[in-house]
């Protein structure tokens, strides 16, 4: 179940997001709601949503600060810019700050749709890649110990993996 947090200085706004489209065909489940960038930032660390609609304009914090802030987190979630500003330059900065995507106020339930399964299909791709690196992590964790204990690996090679695989041998009995 993919998690959502709606961001919006308008409650009507968000209610009526909440009722456009239906999430749980989607798999999404809405986990809370933020009226400013400020808000929801905090939220974000605490909730770990995966997808986050935000508007631009907003009081104390605006939706592209916000995009720029959570990025910086270890898992940020997915953006979708949802604004009444048709502005080039808006959409430009959301993009550049990694909004997967920009819609206008008053947004169309397809148009939405369309956007959040686009949405949900890249989540899934970067879980699978998630995956698929902790696996070959593992795999080359292991493997560098088995050939530690078995004597197969030379010095430097245990050097160049140890900081790659961030395996630390600094210890005293070493």
């Amino acid at each position: 179940m993919y998690r959502l947090l709606l961001v919006d200085d308008e409650p009507i706004i968000r209610e009526g997001l909440k009722k456009l489209i239906t999430w749980e065909e989607f798999g999404i489940e809405i986990v809370g709601q933020a009226a400013s960038g400020t808000e929801a930032l905090a939220k974000i660390r605490t909730l770990s949503p995966h997808i986050v609609i935000t508007d631009v304009a907003m009081p104390n914090g605006n939706g592209i600060e916000l995009i720029q802030q959570a990025s910086e987190l270890p898992d940020p979630p997915q953006f979708i810019v949802l604004s009444g500003y048709n502005n080039f330059d808006y959409v430009r900065s959301a993009m550049k700050a990694g909004a997967i995507n920009y819609l206008l106020k008053p947004v169309n339930s397809d148009e939405l749709k369309l956007t959040v399964s686009s949405t949900t299909d890249v989540i899934d791709t970067h879980i699978a890649q998630k995956q698929q690196y902790d696996q070959t992590l593992y795999r080359l964790r292991h493997d560098t110990l088995k050939r530690l204990l078995m004597n197969q690996i030379t010095l430097r090679e245990l050097r160049d993996r140890s900081h790659l695989l961030g395996l630390s041998f600094d210890c005293p009995n070493m």
